[in-house]
């Protein structure tokens, strides 16, 4: 997994752009396997969501090892996995998943990005 795919993951997840937009839309319909409008990307849409629940463990393994992150990589690992049952449980995943972006920040990522936020 190079930096590039790095930064389209960490974007589905946090909803911050890490990429060029325009890359990471071509990325997003590959993965999805279906086209996508761009007001699906804002909160109201279901894109994000999608790309977020697409995420497998493996995945999030190699970004942690990338990032060569030791414990913090548990606690992103236990906070995806309680991401995920929450949306399955019916309640918005989306402070969760921006608290995985405060962990990695707290361990010394800078991830930077621009917040995806409806305008």
């Amino acid at each position: 997994m190079d930096k590039k795919e790095i930064a389209f993951f960490l974007t589905a997840a946090t909803g911050r752009l890490f990429c060029d937009f325009g890359e990471f839309h071509k990325w997003a319909e590959k993965r999805l396997g279906r086209p996508i409008f761009t007001h699906e990307f804002s909160s109201y849409g279901t894109a994000l969501e999608e790309l977020r629940e697409s995420i497998t463990e493996e995945e999030w393994r190699q970004i942690c090892r990338w990032f060569a992150i030791e414990e913090p990589y548990e606690v992103a690992l236990r906070e995806i996995r309680e991401a995920i049952w929450a949306h399955f449980l019916g309640t918005d995943c989306r402070e969760t998943v921006e608290r995985i972006a405060d962990i990695l920040e707290s361990v010394g990522i800078d991830i930077g990005g621009e917040k995806n936020e409806p305008k």
